[in-house]
């Protein structure tokens, strides 16, 4: 199916004027017989048409998105979500900028929410394990990451690299921070119960003394309003992950949201029902190996992949690419030029080369 598509597809504000001549008074006397001479009327001073000033847009570097205030330079924060049946409802999701879908071990799904920011009294959960791909994803943004636990090579990597994160496991007094949901260790399992309000992640961050700004980072997200054009017409979307894991998505073209669906129902946050809804949808192929008895996966997030963009009811093909861990992704379209997002909030899921992508 992979193959099928792919063969389907400020200025500042001037108010000048010119002054007005001054007139110097005639003084010579006039000759009472004589008929006194009028002076043509002085011309009106032209005016140069005022240019309209541009007025400056903030915008939040994830979702394109205007701001009331200019952006900060404040690190995102990278939320690890569970994803298995029992585990649901996630809570918390809806207000996420990114949400990305990748595999791991046992066939299952789990998710990583990208947040621009952490406020208020919101339970965000339940979160799980953190493998190194993850990890990976959360330093293409230099996101603070949340998590409960890892695996092996997820914790060598954070201890190698030295990344900013909060652990609900592992971590120092993470018990004053993470707590467990008792209705949720009853209906799935105490690994699944484990949540964290937003306030006290940011919180948790601080008593960790992590980097709360952005140094030497350059977001690589480009976006448009104009709507994308030329592809293949996706108003209902599947994503499969290998296994008998799907995501779907149906487009609305009044509101240009796709709005998602997994295991037999929408995919809605815990916390108040809300439909996760997004205006960008990303399928990224990158290859996924096991690497151990246990199946835990690697998956290669350097180097260049195939892919595609759909947004606006329309799917076309791109190529992501990324040189290093610690770089942004960036996508292009099959002429080369910068794959734009629509304003608004993506969807990326990262699948395997042999995965199915099903477009109506």
């Amino acid at each position: 199916m992979k193959k099928q598509l792919a063969a389907s597809l400020a200025c500042l504000l001037l108010l000048t004027g010119c002054a007005k001549a001054p007139v110097t008074e005639d003084t010579t006397p006039t000759d009472p017989e004589t008929t006194p001479v009028t002076s043509a009327p002085t011309a009106a001073p032209e005016t140069v048409p005022a240019e309209t000033e541009k007025p400056v847009v903030h915008v939040n570097p994830l979702t394109g998105e205007a701001l009331s205030a200019p952006y900060d330079g404040s690190r995102p924060y990278a939320v690890m979500i569970n994803n298995i049946q029992v585990a649901m409802p996630q809570c918390g999701t809806s207000h996420a900028d990114i949400m990305y879908e990748v595999l791991a071990e046992g066939g299952v799904t789990r998710m990583m929410a990208i947040f621009s920011g952490l406020e208020g009294e919101t339970p965000l959960g339940s979160i799980r394990s953190l493998r190194p791909y993850y990890l990976s994803i959360a330093r293409s943004y230099d996101a603070i990451m949340v998590h409960a636990g890892a695996s092996e090579g997820a914790y060598a990597d954070l201890s190698n690299t030295g990344w900013d994160h909060i652990d609900g496991v592992q971590g120092a007094n993470s018990g004053n921070y993470y707590y467990r949901v008792q209705s949720r260790i009853d209906n799935a399992g105490y690994e699944h119960s484990l949540f964290i309000d937003m306030e006290d992640a940011v919180a948790y961050a601080e008593a960790m003394d992590c980097r709360f700004q952005h140094e030497d980072y350059e977001n690589a997200l480009v976006f448009s309003d104009q709507p994308l054009t030329g592809g293949t017409p996706a108003s209902q979307v599947t994503v499969h992950f290998r296994t008998s894991k799907t995501t779907s998505f149906t487009y609305d073209a009044g509101t240009k949201l796709y709005a998602g669906a997994q295991y037999g129902s929408d995919w809605a946050d815990g916390n108040d029902g809300t439909v996760l809804e997004f205006r960008n949808l990303l399928v990224l192929y990158a290859d996924t190996k096991a690497i151990d008895d246990y199946g835990r996966l690697a998956v290669t997030l350097t180097g260049k992949g195939e892919g595609y963009l759909i947004r606006d009811g329309q799917c076309v093909p791109i190529t992501w690419s990324r040189e290093k861990e610690d770089m942004p992704f960036t996508y292009a379209l099959a002429d080369g030029a910068p794959a734009t997002l629509a304003v608004g909030k993506s969807y990326v899921a990262v699948v395997p080369p042999e995965s199915d992508l099903d477009l109506e």
